[in-house]
């Protein structure tokens, strides 16, 4: 399926029932990263995968290489398929991606699922994630953490603070 977001065409495909998760491939790949993970997700999940900017089956637009557009892409492709809010999971740059997202547009991601991130990436997220939403007031809920998600990231705050 395809859907106008601003200034490109986004291919982006969903199987399964149940709450969304939206699965955000990496950097020089396509929505088929993630083919080995759907036979276990589509039992329990809506999921939707799409094709980054200028990546597979998706038009490569105005890019201005910044994460604050690969997010907003992500924002505008939710809202036009009318998914609300989703859990989120990103792999490698879709994890910084991801990240973004959850920074960006707090509205729309539910949990955060981060594979394979540079740990400087994953420590510049987890601590924006740690900051008081813009303004100062929270408009938004964070992202929830699980228990093992809030430990992972409290060690990353942590270990950032050592290599600093």
């Amino acid at each position: 399926m395809r859907a106008r977001c601003n200034d490109i065409d986004v291919a982006w495909f969903e199987v399964g029932r149940g709450e969304p998760l939206v699965l955000i491939h990496g950097l020089a790949d396509d929505h088929r990263a993630w083919r080995r993970t759907l036979p276990d997700l589509v039992l329990r999940h809506r999921v939707l995968m799409y094709d980054l900017r200028g990546h597979g089956e998706t038009s490569l637009g105005r890019p201005d290489r910044t994460l604050t557009q690969l997010a907003t892409d992500l924002a505008l492709l939710m809202k036009s398929i009318g998914v609300g809010i989703a859990d989120v999971a990103g792999f490698s740059l879709g994890g910084t991606i991801a990240m973004r997202m959850a920074i960006d547009h707090p509205e729309l991601v539910k949990r955060l699922v981060l594979v394979a991130l540079k740990l400087n990436d994953a420590q510049s997220g987890a601590r924006a994630l740690a900051q008081p939403a813009r303004g100062g007031c929270a408009r938004h809920a964070r992202p929830r953490l699980g228990q093992e998600s809030h430990r992972a990231h409290q060690y990353l705050l942590n270990t950032g603070e050592r290599l600093s």
